[in-house]
C-alpha cells in the first residue's frame, strides 16, 4: 500500500493519516484525479524499512494536500540523498526545510503546524528544490504520509459541492438579494470611450492591420476563409464583426467600419423574432442543449454578439441597444437560463447578464438572472481563499482559460451590488491566477484539451498553451479593476505585459489572428476563420486606446506608454494631452499640453516595477518630481498651453527563473530574459532549429554579454555565443525560438 496503514484509524494526536479515496488503491500518475494527495511532475514509488513512498528530485515537482481542520503534518524521510523543500500554506510560503540526516531517519516529522483556521479548507503545498546541504549526495523530497484531522480530497470536494448548487439552481430555488438590497459602487477612474488616437508606433500597427483583416472578412459571404467556425457559431461571428468595427469607430470615423456594422444591425433586425429571440438557429439547436458542442451556443454565441451589439450601441447605432434588449427580455423569461450551466465551455455565459445590465439599456432583471442561474457560491468561497486548485480541478464544464469569464463578471455584480462576496471573491482570483496560471510574459497557463493543468504547471512543450483568449480577458478584468481601484498599479502593469507580449505579436502582417502563443518552437499559423480568438481579439484590437488613459474627477492618468492622444473635458474646459513614448525600444516618454486657457487638474503616470530606479519627472525642463516604482507620481497644478511632461527610464534587462514542471533533465536551469516590459526570445543566427538552447553564463552576466545589432532595436547578439541571438518575442514569426533557454555556468 502506497499510505503506511497505522493500527487505529486515528492517530494519538486526534490527526488521521491519509489514505486514496477509493479504499487503499493509488495511481502514480501525476494527472489521474480523486486521491487525497495530488502530485506534480514526476514522483516516483520507492519501498524500504520506512514503508512506500513517494519521492521526487526534480526541482519544483510538488505535491499538494488539503484538509480540514486546525493542525496539519507532514510524515516523510530524512536521508543523505534528501534535500530542500518548500512549504506553502493556502498558496503563501512558510518556511524551506532541509532532508538531509546522516544516519537515516526512516519516518520523521518533516513539517508541523497548527492554530489554523477551522472554518475553511486548506491546502499545504510542498515544492522540491535542488539546493541541499553540503553533505547530501541528492536532493530527494519524500512523503509516507500526511496527518490531519480531516483529509480531503479536493477534486471531490468541490464536484460535490458543485452538484449540490447546481441542483438548487435547476430548480429555481437559489435564494438572491433584490435589487433594493444592492448598493452599487461608482468606479474613481473611467477609460475614455472615445477621443483617443493611437500615434506612429508599434500599436498602430495592429490597429490597422486590424482594419485591414475586417475590410478582408467583410467581402466574404461568411465574414471569414471559407465557413471556419462560422456556421457553428453565428451569434460571434456577427459580434465579432460588429464589435470590431463599432471599436474603429469609437476613435475615428470611416465609412467601410460604418457599413460592416449597419449592415449586419440590418441583417440581424429582420430576422429577430417579435418575442425578441435573435434566430440563428433552432432553440432545439441551441438553448435546449445541455450537452454537445451545440450547446455552446446558449452562452458562447450570445455573449459574444452581446459585446458586438453593446459595442455597436456605443457608436449611436440606437437598434443594436434595442435588439439588444428585447433579446434579452427574451432570455431572462425563457425556461433554459436554469440549465445555462449545463453543455459545453458553459463558463462563456457568466458575464451576459452583467454586461447588459451595466450597459445603458440594462434592467435588474439581467443580473438577477446571472445571480440566480450563473453565479456559483461554492466556487466564489473557494476563489476569495485564493485556492488554486479551484481552477485546475474547476468542475463546471471543465478547467479552461474560459474560466476568466466568471472573474469579469464578478468584478461587474460587485460593481453593480457593493456585495462583499463578490469583492472577496474577485480579490482572491486575481490573485490566485496571476501567481499560477500566467506566464512570464503574459501567456495563460491554463487551458482545454488536457488531463490537467495543475498550479504553477507552466508546460512549455507538453501541452497547448498561450490561448489568446486568455491573455484578452486578463487584460480586460484587469482594466475594470483599475477603474475601481485607480491607485493600485498592479492592475495597469498586468495590461501592459499582456499588450506588450502577446498582444503585439498576435497578428500575422495581414492582421490574421494566432489562437496559441506557444514560449518555445515556431509560432502558431494565424487563421481567419472566426475561431473564439479571433472573436476576442478582434473586440480588444478595438478596444486598444481604451487602455491608456483613464480619466478620474481631478484629472487624466497615464497608464499605459503608448504614443497617443486624448482629447476630453475637465471642468466644461477642452483639454488635449498628447504622449510620444518610445516604448518598446526607449524609455523616452514626452507628454504635451494644449488648452485655451490656464487650467487647474492632476496628471497621475504610472511607474513601471521593471524601471528598478527612481525617475526624474520634469515640467518644461524643470523637475518637479521624482517617480518611484509601482506607484503613481501626481502632478497637480495649474496647467498652460505648451506644458511639457518629460521623462525616462531605464529598460534593464531581467532574468526570471523557469518554475514550473519542464524542467531540464539534471535539474539545469532555465530563464526567460526581458528588456524593460519586453520578452526576448532567443533564436539560431543560422535560422535552424532552437530546440532548448543552452548558454554556459549565469543569469547574473548574462546582460553584460549582450550587444544590440545595428539597425535593430531590441535585438541582440551574446558574447561567446555567436550562433544564437535575442529577439523580442512578439517579433517571432517563422523562425524556430524559445523563450526558456538553459541560463546555466
Amino acid at each position: 500500500m502506497l499510505f503506511e496503514e497505522l493500527p487505529d484509524t486515528k492517530a494519538d494526536d486526534g490527526l488521521v493519516p491519509t489514505r486514496s479515496w477509493d479504499e487503499g488503491r493509488h495511481y502514480l500518475s501525476a494527472f489521474l484525479l480523486q486521491r487525497v494527495i495530488n502530485y506534480f511532475g514526476d514522483w516516483t514509488q520507492h519501498s524500504d524499512a520506512s514503508g512506500d513512498v513517494l519521492r521526487s528530485n526534480t526541482q519544483f515537482n510538488a505535491f499538494e494536500f488539503s484538509f480540514r481542520g486546525s493542525r496539519v503534518r507532514w510524515i516523510g524521510t530524512k536521508r543523505p540523498e534528501n534535500g530542500f523543500a518548500d512549504i506553502y500554506i493556502d498558496g503563501d510560503f512558510v518556511e524551506t526545510v532541509d532532508g538531509f540526516a546522516d544516519p537515516p531517519q526512516m519516518r520523521a516529522v518533516r513539517f508541523e503546524r497548527g492554530g489554523l483556521a477551522g472554518d475553511r479548507i486548506h491546502t499545504l503545498r510542498v515544492v522540491v528544490r535542488k539546493e541541499r546541504h553540503p553533505d547530501a549526495v541528492d536532493c530527494f523530497t519524500d512523503v509516507i504520509t500526511m496527518l490531519a484531522e480531516q483529509p480531503v480530497t479536493f477534486q471531490a470536494e468541490i464536484a460535490r459541492q458543485r452538484a449540490e448548487e447546481y441542483t438548487v439552481i435547476r430548480a429555481g430555488r437559489k435564494r438572491v438579494p433584490r435589487p433594493e438590497a444592492w448598493s452599487p459602487v461608482a468606479p474613481p477612474a473611467r477609460l475614455p470611450q472615445s477621443g483617443v488616437v493611437l500615434g506612429d508606433g508599434p500599436f498602430r500597427g495592429c490597429f490597422e492591420r486590424h482594419i485591414a483583416y475586417l475590410n478582408h472578412c467583410a467581402a466574404s459571404d461568411t465574414y471569414a476563409d471559407g465557413v471556419g467556425w462560422t456556421e457553428w457559431l453565428p451569434g460571434s461571428n456577427e459580434g465579432r464583426m460588429l464589435a470590431g468595427a463599432a471599436g474603429v469607430l469609437r476613435w475615428e470615423e470611416r465609412a467601410d467600419m460604418r457599413d460592416i456594422v449597419r449592415s449586419i444591425l440590418a441583417g440581424i433586425a429582420a430576422r429577430q423574432r417579435e418575442d425578441g429571440y435573435t434566430n440563428y438557429y433552432p432553440e432545439a439547436r441551441s438553448y435546449a442543449l445541455n450537452d454537445g458542442v451545440d450547446s455552446e451556443r446558449k452562452n458562447y454565441d450570445r455573449v459574444m454578439w452581446s459585446r458586438g451589439m453593446l459595442a455597436a450601441g456605443m457608436i449611436g447605432e440606437t437598434e443594436a441597444l434595442t435588439s439588444l434588449r428585447r433579446m434579452y427580455d427574451w432570455f431572462n423569461a425563457s425556461p433554459y437560463a436554469r440549465d445555462g450551466l449545463l453543455g459545453s465551455n458553459a463558463t462563456n455565459g457568466l458575464p451576459g447578464g452583467a454586461l447588459v445590465y451595466n450597459s445603458p439599456v440594462g434592467r435588474p432583471e439581467d443580473l438577477l438572472t446571472n445571480m440566480r442561474f450563473y453565479d456559483q457560491d461554492y466556487w466564489f468561497e473557494h476563489l476569495a481563499n485564493a485556492e488554486p486548485l479551484a481552477m485546475s480541478f474547476y468542475p463546471g464544464e471543465r478547467p479552461h482559460c474560459y474560466a476568466l469569464l466568471g472573474f469579469e463578471a464578478i468584478v461587474d455584480a460587485y460593481r453593480a451590488t457593493g456585495d462583499a462576496k463578490y469583492l472577496n471573491a474577485i480579490r482572491g482570483a486575481w490573485k490566485l491566477y496571476r501567481e499560477n496560471f500566467k506566464h512570464s510574459g503574459g501567456a495563460t497557463a491554463i487551458m482545454e484539451h488536457h488531463p490537467l493543468f495543475p498550479p504553477k504547471n507552466y508546460f512549455l512543450e507538453t501541452a497547448w498553451i498561450g490561448e489568446t483568449c486568455g491573455t484578452n480577458f486578463w487584460i480586460e478584468i484587469n482594466s475594470k479593476l483599475a477603474q475601481l481601484f485607480p491607485d493600485d498599479v498592479r492592475y495597469a502593469a498586468e495590461i501592459e505585459e499582456g499588450l506588450f507580449n502577446i498582444v503585439l505579436g498576435i497578428q500575422d502582417e495581414r492582421g490574421y489572428i494566432r489562437y496559441h502563443n506557444a514560449l518555445s518552437g515556431h509560432r502558431e499559423h494565424a487563421n481567419c476563420k472566426n475561431s473564439c480568438c479571433e472573436v476576442t481579439t478582434t473586440w480588444l484590437m478595438g478596444k486598444l486606446p481604451e487602455y491608456i488613459y483613464a480619466l478620474r474627477e481631478d484629472g487624466v492618468s497615464l497608464n499605459q506608454f503608448i504614443s497617443s492622444t486624448i482629447d476630453f473635458e475637465h471642468e466644461g474646459k477642452a483639454v488635449s494631452l498628447r504622449t510620444e513614448a518610445g516604448l518598446p525600444s526607449d524609455g523616452q516618454v514626452a507628454m504635451t499640453v494644449s488648452l485655451a486657457e490656464p487650467t487647474s487638474f492632476v496628471v497621475r503616470v504610472r511607474m513601471p516595477s521593471w524601471v528598478g530606479h527612481d525617475v526624474a519627472i520634469t515640467v518644461n525642463d524643470e523637475v518637479v518630481a521624482t517617480g518611484t516604482p509601482d506607484t503613481y507620481v501626481a502632478l497637480s497644478r495649474v496647467w498652460h498651453d505648451v506644458d511639457r511632461i518629460a521623462f525616462a527610464f531605464d529598460l534593464p534587462f531581467r532574468t526570471v527563473q523557469y518554475v514550473g514542471l519542464e524542467q531540464a533533465p539534471g535539474n539545469r536551469d532555465r530563464f526567460a530574459l526581458f528588456k524593460g516590459p519586453t520578452l526576448l526570445a532567443l533564436i539560431r543566427e543560422d535560422g535552424g532549429e532552437a530546440g532548448l538552447p543552452e548558454l554556459a553564463v549565469s543569469p547574473e552576466e548574462l546582460p553584460d554579454l549582450l550587444e544590440e545589432v545595428p539597425g535593430k532595436p531590441l535585438e541582440f547578439r551574446i558574447a561567446g555565443h555567436p550562433e544564437w541571438r535575442y529577439r523580442p518575442y512578439w517579433r517571432i514569426d517563422k523562425e524556430s525560438f524559445n523563450c526558456f533557454p538553459i541560463v546555466e555556468r
